[in-house]
């Protein structure tokens, strides 16, 4: 965040941001999303990593006695509020990120040579909505694996 407030508090900003040349139009442009793609996976980390130690979530999956395991009767609710809370997640950091870009922008209003763009929060907002859809699709792949490894294992050790 304070890379992204030092940038805006730039009336000139420095190398090839700064230039007039037709590339940098397109530096910059992957620079704010780039950034703010950043921030936004971030946000979403600190804020898994908070949820996380907050709750505890108990095991779907039992062994038993004899070696094989069994599907707790809660677990299609657990998975429900566990796909739940990665959604609210997600969105919680997309609006934390796009409040940040609301106020960056707002903040160039005081700078010398500066304005609010609605391009730079639009490509502010697209750079944080890619990484979070990234890291949802990431998440949800990895989730439907871990379930799939854990009944697969049951039924071996039912069967083997």
């Amino acid at each position: 965040m304070s890379a992204i407030f030092w940038g805006s508090s730039r009336s000139a900003l420095p190398g090839p941001w700064g230039s007039r040349e037709p590339w940098s139009n397109a530096l910059g442009m992957a620079t704010h999303m780039a950034e703010y793609a950043l921030l936004a996976a971030l946000a979403y980390r600190a804020l898994r990593k908070t949820s996380a130690s907050h709750a505890s979530a108990p095991s779907i999956v039992h062994p038993a006695p004899d070696g094989t395991c069994h599907l707790s009767p809660s677990a299609p609710r657990q998975m429900a509020l566990s796909i739940l809370n990665s959604s609210f997640l997600i969105l919680y950091s997309l609006c934390l990120t796009l409040l940040y870009a609301l106020t960056d922008e707002w903040h160039q209003t005081f700078v010398p040579g500066r304005q609010f763009d609605l391009r730079d929060l639009a490509l502010d907002a697209a750079g944080s909505a890619l990484a979070l859809l990234a890291i949802s699709s990431a998440s949800q792949s990895r989730t439907a694996h871990s379930l799939a490894q854990r009944i697969a294992t049951r039924v071996e050790r039912r069967d083997g």
